[in-house]
């Protein structure tokens, strides 16, 4: 019987932020095509699998200041430019195909899908995209983008959101029919995760592991860690993750003295977060909707979180991601893992 073949195209990889990715090229024993290759944790990980980097951009975007804000117009306020591959990446990106030669693509992202479909219609190549994030939320306000969904959809063999509340009922809206949808969260690796034995611990340790980008409201949660920290001094917050707040962060840490507080970490290896999820006793995901319109699609973190037996403090643009955990899973003590205040749980 011949093997089922499967391609992964995505941006970057590995990526700290994106571990589901990982999972999805080992789980599905897939090659990869990807944007940018970082060798240097590619090298530390034992792999047979075969990568191709692009090492030019896939979607075709400004070079320099004027042009990205006109870009920015055009594509945020006016909806007159899609999401398109400039020509060079598309003729390396043939060649890696016809070398490759899988049954089927899966493409991380909608915006990349759009992005490369012309190519994956050349090729008559089966596909399948994964919608995340930001390809449902900051992209959907673009008319542009809209219409180019429509064509990818048309001709996607199935499509995976990673949840139903508010990415497959905008695909649905626009003409997806529902038997292609499939709602596939991207879960936690449960056997590697360990419960924490701080839970009871009178000790109170947060942690928040996120990109330290707006959509995650790093600040937010330092703000409010700051008023807890008044009534109890001992109180520490790990935050772990990377971004263009990490700066900001560091001095919001240091102007309001809770440098004995708070761990600001930085990205690390996931086996190390995994290790400092099992030495918290509070998990912390402040998500908000970021200016741009960019909304949380399914908090990884969050669900390795509960997986540690950690109670899960989360503000409402998550409050779907963790009801739609709390009602269909149960916590290793055969519990349900509800950490909703009061006046939510009415």
């Amino acid at each position: 019987m011949k093997n089922f073949k499967v391609c992964i195209i995505c941006f970057n990889y590995p990526a700290s932020s994106e571990t589901f990715i990982e999972h999805h090229v080992k789980g599905l024993n897939s090659d990869l095509i990807v944007e940018k290759l970082n060798l240097e944790k590619l090298l530390n990980s034992k792999s047979d699998r075969r990568y191709f980097a692009i090492n030019k951009p896939f979607i075709k975007n400004a070079n320099n200041a004027i042009s990205r804000v006109a870009q920015f117009v055009a594509r945020r306020i006016l909806g007159i430019q899609g999401y398109l591959c400039p020509s060079e990446s598309a003729i390396i990106l043939k060649k890696y195909l016809e070398n490759i030669k899988p049954d089927v693509l899966l493409v991380e992202w909608g915006h990349l899908a759009v992005s490369l479909l012309p190519i994956i219609k050349e090729q008559n190549l089966p596909l399948v995209p994964h919608f995340h994030g930001m390809d449902l939320s900051v992209c959907w306000g673009n008319r542009s983008y809209r219409k180019q969904l429509i064509d990818l959809l048309q001709y996607s063999k199935n499509i995976i959101v990673v949840n139903k509340k508010i990415q497959a009922s905008k695909l649905i809206s626009i003409g997806c029919p529902k038997d292609k949808i499939w709602c596939i969260p991207c879960g936690a690796q449960v056997e590697k995760i360990k419960v924490s034995k701080n839970i009871q611990n009178k000790d109170i340790k947060f942690i928040t592991v996120s990109r330290l980008v707006e959509k995650k409201g790093p600040l937010f949660t330092l703000r409010a860690f700051r008023e807890a920290v008044k009534y109890h001094p001992q109180a520490t917050l790990t935050m772990i993750g990377e971004g263009p707040l990490f700066s900001r962060c560091k001095k919001y840490i240091r102007k309001n003295n809770l440098l004995y507080n708070v761990r600001l970490l930085g990205a690390k290896p996931h086996n190390e977060t995994l290790i400092e999820l099992s030495n918290s006793n509070i998990f912390l995901q402040h998500s908000i909707t970021s200016i741009t319109g960019d909304q949380e699609g399914w908090g990884v973190s969050i669900a390795e979180a509960q997986c540690a037996g950690l109670p899960v403090v989360s503000t409402r643009a998550c409050r779907q991601l963790v009801y739609s955990m709390i009602s269909s899973h149960k916590n290793r003590h055969g519990r349900l893992c509800d950490a909703r205040p009061a006046h939510i749980k009415k």
